[in-house]
């Protein structure tokens, strides 16, 4: 009972795995930043994948399910190793029949391309969002230059203005 179930679970596991590498392949790793751009619309920002990881992701073969053998040929003679060939391709069905398979090279490329030019859009966002210090002394104040360091300087500087 056991056995079958490990089996299914870790077949599930890396297709998982497969269908994760394929969205990296096609739109770069996710960076776990989300930008609000300036109509509202709320976007996850994604990096093209460095060379190497591009290379290790990219190196699985797909392996072909075996084909369905014919019965017989065009003349309407009998296949003799029919059996064992429809087995083969049953058992090669089980084992490769769910594999994701692999994008083309133009597929790739394209979402590398993409994902190079939302990094690029982004890169003046991040050098804005590099200029914040964060204080934690007083439960975490996000800060940006030039602003006052607390509430009452913030309060004192609107009743300064007014």
């Amino acid at each position: 009972m056991l056995p079958p179930l490990a089996f299914v679970i870790t077949k599930r596991i890396c297709l998982s795995l497969q269908r994760r590498d394929r969205e990296k392949l096609l739109h770069g790793y996710e960076t776990g930043r989300v930008l609000r751009l300036p109509h509202g619309e709320f976007v996850e920002v994604h990096q093209p994948l460095n060379e190497k990881e591009l290379a290790v992701i990219s190196a699985k073969d797909d392996t072909p399910v075996l084909p369905l053998p014919e019965k017989a040929d065009i003349d309407g003679v009998r296949n003799p190793g029919y059996r064992t060939k429809l087995l083969r391709h049953k058992v090669s069905s089980f084992f490769y029949g769910d594999n994701i398979p692999r994008p083309t090279d133009a597929e790739i490329e394209a979402g590398q391309h993409h994902a190079a030019e939302q990094a690029a859009l982004e890169a003046p966002l991040e050098e804005y969002e590099d200029q914040d210090v964060i204080y934690n002394r007083h439960g975490g104040v996000l800060h940006h230059p030039g602003m006052a360091m607390t509430n009452a300087e913030q309060v004192a500087e609107e009743e300064s203005r007014t």
